[in-house]
């Protein structure tokens, strides 16, 4: 039997033990897909034939003793904005993207070099932006239907909070990796900029657009990382180096491990449970050999008022190059909306933005001079209401409040590891996010997993 709710490892073990088949993993989750996504709308589209083939083609490779990598036959799925081979990209615009992809995105098919099963495309918001299309059933969160999905990768967050399968890509533009990871108590992580390729990933904001790994546990998601990180030729924006070994040390101590925070930061606008959980975090990575220090970082209020119009501008030479005219009548209203904004942005605005991008940037990064990561909130509020950005009586200031805490990052690009760190009295998860320097995943990454395995808050599941 194969338990939806195990880790990657367990599962690459049973396979390599002989205790399970892949088709048989395959079969599992196509099974539990069946029975409750019909009322967690996370997939778009579900390749139940592909995935059962690719995952006999792992068995045979198995049986022939040849050599396979920790994912392979692992059912994974793709947030329905990356190219897969013969499939329909529909990027959350049911009436407007309809071509069938002539070849995998870079992402994709380096899942597929890895031998993982591709389970089928996630439902997201239109666009990749805040609200999903009104011809769209939107995800539901697992621990409580009125609770929110988390925005773009919505479906990515429920499927897998939900067991539907063992990780998933996501992308993150202003939030949208960690905003469904702490909504549905999972882990996500954006990589630095460029660090994954964008190759054959639609675009919502190119300069802010980063493609990551959604998992159950951080070491899921660094094994998943290691899969899909790299350079690639056909993305220009992707960094040439190779990337670090992300096998995430099991070790729990931390000592000479120096995590800063900032106190007036944290508690801006933040509710009194994400507070208490997020100190309470400080204290267990202090029990576990970390320094915790206070540090202060530059003001974020201004990126987060520009994170909009910058969005806006850029959607537009995103689907002005991609779209008709004719097409860009079939985008629902609110898509809509920000595309017509998009297009009377001054241009004095886009450059201001880019300046006050750097200043934050290059101020930020000087903590890092007495500091291995930064740790605060991933989601400001717990127990989001499931309407929350699509309601027009959501208060501006916890539209602001959310974006606060996300959106600084996109624009300096670093690498964000998102965790859950515990649960209100009604069970609504609660969230974190550790934030490093550019290319320290591997350090986010020992430290989350050394942090996830005193919190326990990764080992609770929704009852479904």
């Amino acid at each position: 039997m194969v338990e939806p709710y195990a880790s990657i490892a367990d599962l690459a073990q049973k396979l390599c033990a002989g205790d399970a088949t892949a088709v048989q993993a395959a079969q599992a989750q196509l099974d539990r897909i069946a029975r409750l996504d019909g009322t967690l709308n996370s997939f778009a589209e579900v390749f139940a034939e592909e995935a059962l083939a690719e995952a006999a083609s792992v068995d045979a490779a198995r049986k022939e003793g040849q050599p396979l990598g920790p994912i392979a036959g692992v059912p994974v799925a793709i947030k329905d904005l990356c190219q897969i081979k013969d499939k329909v990209m529909g990027v959350g615009s049911p009436h407007v993207f309809r071509e069938v992809s002539k070849k995998d995105a870079t992402v994709v098919a380096r899942l597929r070099q890895a031998e993982a099963v591709i389970l089928g495309r996630l439902q997201m918001t239109e666009g990749a932006f805040g609200q999903h299309h009104p011809d769209v059933a939107a995800p539901r969160n697992p621990w409580g239907e009125e609770l929110w999905s988390g925005a773009s990768s919505s479906g990515s967050g429920v499927a897998v909070a939900s067991g539907l399968c063992f990780g998933a890509i996501g992308t993150d533009t202003g939030g949208s990796i960690r905003f469904p990871s702490g909504a549905n108590g999972i882990s996500g992580l954006k990589p630095t900029a460029g660090r994954v390729s964008v190759g054959g990933v639609f675009p919502l904001a190119p300069s802010l657009d980063t493609v990551g790994t959604m998992a159950r546990s951080v070491d899921d998601v660094a094994v998943l990382y290691a899969a899909i990180a790299g350079p690639d030729s056909a993305d220009p924006l992707c960094l040439p180096q190779l990337s670090d070994p992300v096998e995430c040390a099991k070790s729990t101590d931390l000592s000479g491990i120096v995590i800063g925070f900032d106190p007036a930061y944290l508690r801006a606008g933040t509710c009194k449970w994400v507070v208490d959980a997020n100190l309470a975090a400080l204290d267990r990575l202090s029990e576990l050999n970390a320094v915790i220090t206070e540090v202060q970082i530059p003001d974020p209020e201004r990126l987060t008022e520009l994170w909009y119009p910058v969005t806006a501008v850029e959607a537009v030479l995103s689907h002005d190059a991609h779209t008709t005219e004719a097409e860009c009548g079939s985008y629902g209203p609110y898509f809509s909306s920000l595309l017509e904004f998009g297009r009377a942005v001054p241009a004095a605005d886009v450059v201001n933005a880019e300046r006050e991008r750097r200043i934050f940037q290059i101020g930020f990064n000087s903590l890092f001079a007495d500091i291995d990561c930064f740790l605060c909130p991933s989601v400001f509020r717990a127990g989001i209401q499931h309407d929350f950005l699509s309601s027009e009586e959501t208060p501006a200031e916890d539209i602001q409040s959310l974006l606060r805490f996300t959106v600084p990052f996109n624009f300096s690009g670093n690498p964000c590891l998102t965790l859950p760190c515990g649960f209100t009295d009604e069970d609504h998860p609660i969230s974190l996010q550790l934030i490093g320097p550019p290319l320290a995943e591997a350090v986010l990454l020992h430290i989350g997993c050394a942090l996830e395995s005193v919190l326990g808050a990764a080992n609770r599941h929704p009852e479904l």
